[in-house]
C-alpha cells in the first residue's frame, strides 16, 4: 500500500500546533507530509525553511492544496474549524482538527452530519492528552480495578507562556469569535475529555456543572496593528462536575501562571495521583471495603512503554490507522461534540452563575 500524503492547514505564528503535527507524521511510516496551506503563503514558506521540510509543497490556495493530500490535518483557530473540515470531506479528503471541535456547540452541531454524509471518510478531533505517559499509566492501573468506583477526580492544567500581559499582545486565542471561550476551551476540553476516559467506565458520563470565568488582563496591544485591544474571552475557570455515577470533579484551567499539571483520583480502592512533569506516580491503595495498611503512598515509576505513543503521535496514529483499516475513531466528530455540549453547559453555568444539568 501507497503512503497516505498527509497536508498541514495554518501553520500559526504563536505557539504554531502545526509543528506537533509535523513530528507525529515523521515517526509514522504509513504516512508522508507532502503539502501545507496558510492563509499567508510566505508564513508556509517560512515554516519549511524553519523546520527544513524536503519534499513537502506551499500552496497558495485551499483547492490545490486538496489536490496534493489524501488526508488533513486542521491547525487553524476554533472558528473556521467546521467549515474547513467540510471543506476537504466534500473533496474526498480524510480529515483530523485540532481540539476543541468549533468554538460554539451551533457551529459544532453542523459537523454532526458529517459522519453520516461522509461515511467512507475519517474525521477526527485532536484530544492527544490520553497518550501522555502518566495517564496511559494511570488508566491501565484503573483497568485493572486498582480503584473500584471513582468517587473523586482533580486535575489542574494550564500555562504561563501569556503571564507577561505587557509582553505578550492579543492572539486569537484571546478573542471570543475566534476562539470561543478562552482558558475554558483551551485547557478545559482536556480535562473533560480525561474525566470521559478515564473516570465514565466507572463512575458514567457527566450530567450536571458549575463554573466561574475570570479575565485577569482585560487588555492588550493587538498583534498586527499594536493598538489596545479588550480581551473578550476568560483567563482562568473553575470547573466543578457531577458525574451520573456520583463521581465529583474539580477541574481548574488558568492560561495566566499554572507551570505544571497535576491530576489526582480516589475511589473505592484508594488513589492515584501524578504531577505529569515528572517520571512517577503515587499510589495509595486499600481493599475496597478495608483500610490502609500504611499511611505512605507508593511511588511507581512510569514505564518506558508509555513514551512511544506520546506527543501528537498517539492520536495521528490513530486517524492513519483508521484511513488504513477503515475502523472507527475513539475520538471522532460525535465525541468532540459532547465535549463541546459541556463546554456550552458551563460557560452558560458562569454566565448564569447556577448548576447546569446536562
Amino acid at each position: 500500500m501507497e503512503k497516505i500524503r498527509v497536508g498541514i492547514i495554518g501553520t500559526g505564528i504563536t505557539i504554531g500546533i502545526a509543528r506537533a503535527h509535523v513530528r507525529g507524521y515523521a515517526q509514522i511510516e504509513d504516512c508522508l507530509l507532502t503539502a501545507l496551506y496558510d492563509i499567508v503563503p510566505e508564513r508556509a514558506r517560512g515554516y519549511v525553511e524553519k523546520l527544513q521540510l524536503e519534499n513537502v509543497t506551499v500552496c497558495d490556495d485551499l483547492a490545490t492544496f486538496l489536490m496534493a493530500v489524501d488526508a488533513v490535518s486542521i491547525c487553524t483557530h476554533n472558528s473556521s474549524h467546521v467549515e474547513l473540515m467540510e471543506q476537504c470531506l466534500a473533496a474526498g479528503k480524510h480529515v483530523i482538527t485540532e481540539k476543541p471541535l468549533a468554538d460554539t456547540l451551533k457551529d459544532a452541531e453542523k459537523a454532526l452530519a458529517f459522519e453520516e454524509r461522509y461515511p467512507g471518510l475519517v474525521s477526527m478531533v485532536v484530544f492527544n492528552y490520553r497518550e501522555k505517559p502518566g495517564i496511559a499509566c494511570i488508566r491501565d492501573l484503573l483497568e485493572e480495578g486498582k480503584l473500584g468506583r471513582i468517587f473523586y477526580f482533580r486535575y489542574i492544567l494550564g500555562g504561563n507562556r501569556i503571564g507577561n500581559a505587557e509582553g505578550v499582545g492579543l492572539e486569537w486565542r484571546m478573542q471570543k469569535k475566534l476562539s470561543g471561550s478562552g482558558a475554558l476551551a483551551d485547557f478545559g476540553c482536556h480535562m473533560l475529555e480525561l474525566v470521559d476516559y478515564l473516570a465514565s467506565p466507572s463512575a458514567g458520563k457527566i450530567r450536571q456543572v458549575g463554573c466561574f470565568t475570570e479575565t485577569f488582563v482585560r487588555q492588550r496591544a493587538h498583534m498586527e496593528t499594536g493598538v489596545q485591544t479588550e480581551v473578550t474571552n476568560d483567563d482562568a475557570s473553575v470547573i466543578i462536575a457531577k458525574t451520573e455515577g456520583g463521581c465529583l470533579c474539580s477541574l481548574t484551567a488558568c492560561r495566566l501562571a499554572i507551570p505544571y499539571e497535576a491530576i489526582e483520583i480516589c475511589g473505592e480502592g484508594g488513589s492515584i495521583s501524578h504531577i505529569l512533569q515528572s517520571d512517577s506516580i503515587s499510589t495509595h491503595f486499600k481493599p475496597y471495603n478495608g483500610a490502609f495498611s500504611s499511611m505512605q503512598p507508593e511511588q511507581i515509576r512510569i514505564d518506558e512503554k508509555y513514551q512511544k505513543l506520546s506527543g501528537h503521535m498517539g492520536v495521528l496514529n490513530e486517524f492513519i490507522n483508521c484511513i488504513k483499516t477503515g475502523a472507527k475513531p475513539y475520538r471522532s466528530v460525535s465525541h468532540g461534540y459532547y465535549i463541546q455540549s459541556l463546554l456550552d453547559a458551563l460557560e452558560r453555568s458562569a454566565e448564569a452563575g447556577t448548576l447546569i444539568e446536562v
